[in-house]
């Protein structure tokens, strides 16, 4: 089954998705993954079976390294990322971080310090990562990783810029 962005929206309604804002969020992640990330250099095939199977990119490492403060994933097709914990963490995809739809994310300040106290298998496609400061609500698919690996510095940038703007440091208090 090939998937577009133009189809989503009449699947999202045959499925029974529209006018769930939980659902659509899905729909929404969908649509995000076929516009960024790995999927926008990837053919519309490679991004149909990873939004199929979710398993078409599998780490084959995840290393946390000894201070807790980076995880290394590295990946089946040979590329390797070092994430930061703090990154992680105010980038989780959690509804706490992201919120259950569009506009409602949080802008996470103090998290400088944060550590990876926990990562839990989930399924066969993400890993639930917690943190020090007791946040664990976070499901990191593969794809997701990679995305962080590949753009996370430009993320990373924009949640500095937002922490400035609303006068808050990513320093603990």
């Amino acid at each position: 089954m090939l998937l577009s962005k133009a189809c989503l929206p009449k699947l999202a309604a045959n499925l029974g998705l529209a006018g769930n804002p939980v659902k659509e969020g899905y729909v929404q992640s969908v649509q995000n993954l076929l516009r960024g990330g790995r999927a926008a250099t990837r053919s519309a095939s490679e991004n149909s079976r990873d939004i199929a199977l979710m398993t078409d990119i599998w780490p084959t490492e995840l290393k946390v390294s000894k201070d807790r403060r980076t995880l290394t994933v590295s990946f089946n097709d040979g590329a390797s990322y070092a994430l930061p914990a703090e990154m992680l963490r105010v980038l989780s995809p959690s509804a706490e971080v992201q919120g259950h739809g569009p506009g409602q994310g949080v802008t996470v300040p103090g998290k400088r310090l944060v550590a990876i106290s926990s990562m839990t298998p989930t399924g066969n496609y993400a890993v639930r990562i917690g943190f020090d400061d007791g946040h664990d609500s976070g499901i990191f698919t593969w794809i997701y990783l990679g995305e962080l690996g590949e753009s996370g510095a430009e993320k990373f940038a924009d949640y500095e810029k937002a922490l400035a703007e609303k006068g808050l440091s990513r320093d603990p208090r």
